[in-house]
């Protein structure tokens, strides 16, 4: 498994213990199909609406004695999620990644027809967005 993310809890009331208890699962799963477990890629967010967690009210959780990092943001699948559940890390990055192939689109092109540089930049775009333009 080299997913960042292994575990998702939809339980609200989840304890630390449960917790803990679906990491051994996991442990024991993986041994038995025989998958190693990437620790270096696994980590733990903690989704709240609170501004501020603070690290020392909570657990630490580890994968066969690998401390687990707590981290306010990741990167699972593409998307950059918080801890707020607040996607403007990943809009951000989605926003500056198009200027900057906006900005090699006008440097690399001679041509200022701005139907072939708007379809330039469409086409180059899909890749960031993932999203078909058709025009």
């Amino acid at each position: 498994m080299t997913s960042s993310s292994i575990l998702y809890s939809y339980s609200v009331n989840m304890t630390s213990q449960d917790l803990t208890f679906a990491i051994d699962r996991l442990l024991l799963w993986s041994s038995q199909w025989q998958l190693k477990i990437a620790n270096e890629k696994c980590l733990v967010l903690r989704i709240s609406n609170h501004r501020r967690i603070s690290t020392c009210l909570h657990p630490t959780y580890t994968i066969n004695g690998h401390l687990l990092n707590t981290v306010s943001d990741v990167r699972d699948l593409g998307v950059i999620v918080d801890s707020s559940l607040e996607f403007d890390k990943h809009i951000s990055s989605i926003v500056r990644k198009a200027q900057q192939r906006a900005g090699l689109i006008l440097k690399c092109f001679c041509s200022r027809d701005k139907d072939l540089l708007m379809k330039a930049f469409l086409y180059i775009c899909q890749t960031i967005t993932g999203i078909l333009h058709t025009r």
